[in-house]
């Protein structure tokens, strides 16, 4: 009688487990990878980085994939044809976001832009540069351990309900930097003293009097992950030499070697397009989209999704699939010319789609293009050594960082030495008059 006792357990989350698996069938769920254990669910298959943990299992069980992460239920999406039926057919019931704590202390209790539900509020000084990058590191340091609480609630009693504390911190120090930087922008602002941004072509608004004009606009979307592109393009150009000789071309081509490249340019720089979208397609800045919720019962690709589900799109699994690009692994930027992305629907989604896509695409495409083409423009590019540039990736939950930093070479080109001279004594007089 003892020794049944014991084996009770066992049979028990055996039939559990089996139960599960055969209930999931009757009611017409998308594949689920067996077995899901109690508690955890299917937890126990996610290993950093998460988009190739998640790309595998899609590669076993298929581009849709019913999981269950702890107590929440989850829709894996890697197949672009999928992902287009999720944001047009049954864009709406995905338009709400997951009650995530992030979204809870980082998204203003879920009222900012990017965590809000749908219909909802819808209408350098280098201290502070070192405080908000200190802020953003422990941000990123957090969210994992809010991540584990968000479908393992009951993580609480072993040690994590301090991570709530945490963010709790965090936020005020978030509330507090913004508010100073805005306060002081609108001061200077107010008085007519504004330092406006100073370039060749004229005069340009700083991002900070952006914001404070559109005041509406969510400050989160315009994030430093923009900036982190350019570096990640120069990684892949500079083992490509010939593709970056193509792309100076162009740029002498269409804006000459008597000016710097200006916003206006970009319109006549496709290639220069290619190569930010062939980066954002081996390196999307999310490489797994901001979650969505399903807020009603719905189909996908045939099969039943429980309301409440949380959706989970892999943009880097989409976009590194052989069955989708022709050779993912090679950085070719050749395959962005003539590129239809409303024919191509969601081959290419590094910004998400529907109507919760990212609204600071257009900014970012600017921002990338600019700070690319300026320094294409102005300076030759080379490699330290010969080697092969490592391009491992880190574990963030956002753009993977490499491991190892970017190291290269740069010299002005023959041509634009004069012009850079000139810019450069126009700085020096300039920051002379101000002192």
């Amino acid at each position: 009688m003892d020794s049944l006792y014991l084996y009770f357990p066992v049979l028990f989350l055996v039939l559990y487990i089996i139960s599960r698996h055969f209930l999931n069938k009757l009611q017409n769920l998308p594949p689920s990878p067996f077995p899901a254990l109690p508690f955890i669910g299917h937890l126990y298959l996610l290993s950093k980085p998460f988009h190739r943990a998640l790309f595998k299992v899609s590669n076993r069980y298929g581009s849709v994939v019913f999981l269950q992460f702890g107590s929440r239920l989850v829709l894996l999406v890697s197949s672009p044809l999928v992902a287009e039926e999720c944001f047009t057919k049954n864009n709406i019931i995905f338009a709400n976001r997951p009650d995530f704590l992030s979204g809870k202390y980082f998204g203003y209790n879920f009222t900012s832009l990017a965590w809000s539900s749908y219909g909802e509020y819808y209408g350098e000084n280098s201290k502070e540069a070192m405080l908000f990058q200190d802020i953003s590191k422990d941000t990123i340091n957090t969210t994992p351990k809010a991540n584990i609480l968000d479908f393992l609630p009951f993580m609480r009693w072993f040690g994590l309900h301090s991570v709530e504390e945490k963010m709790m911190e965090l936020q005020k120090k978030r509330d507090n930097f913004m508010r100073k930087e805005i306060d002081e922008h609108r001061r200077l602002k107010t008085s007519g003293s504004f330092p406006s941004a100073e370039v060749v072509a004229g005069k340009k608004k700083t991002i900070m009097e952006v914001l404070l004009d559109l005041q509406k606009t969510d400050p989160e979307y315009y994030t430093d992950e923009t900036i982190r592109n350019p570096l990640l393009a120069f990684s892949r150009l500079l083992d490509n030499p010939e593709i970056l000789k193509t792309a100076q071309t162009e740029i002498d081509n269409q804006v000459g070697q008597d000016r710097l490249i200006d916003e206006s340019d970009l319109a006549q720089l496709p290639y220069i397009r290619c190569i930010i979208n062939e980066t954002l397609r081996m390196h999307p800045a999310a490489p797994l989209l901001v979650p969505h919720l399903s807020s009603e019962e719905c189909k996908v690709a045939g099969y039943q999704v429980p309301r409440g589900t949380i959706l989970l799109v892999n943009a880097w699994g989409i976009h590194h699939d052989p069955k989708v690009w022709e050779d993912p692994e090679k950085f070719n930027p050749d395959r962005f010319i003539g590129f239809d992305s409303v024919k191509e629907g969601c081959k290419f989604i590094p910004f998400g789609s529907g109507r919760r896509g990212c609204p600071g695409e257009n900014l970012a495409i600017h921002v990338i293009g600019l700070a690319l083409g300026s320094l294409l423009q102005c300076f030759e590019w080379d490699k330290p050594n010969s080697e092969i540039i490592d391009m491992s990736e880190g574990t963030g939950f956002t753009i993977s960082p490499k491991v190892q930093p970017l190291l290269a070479k740069c010299s002005p080109r023959p041509h634009m030495v004069k012009l850079l001279s000139e810019i450069g004594e126009s700085n020096n007089v300039r920051h002379h008059n101000s002192t």
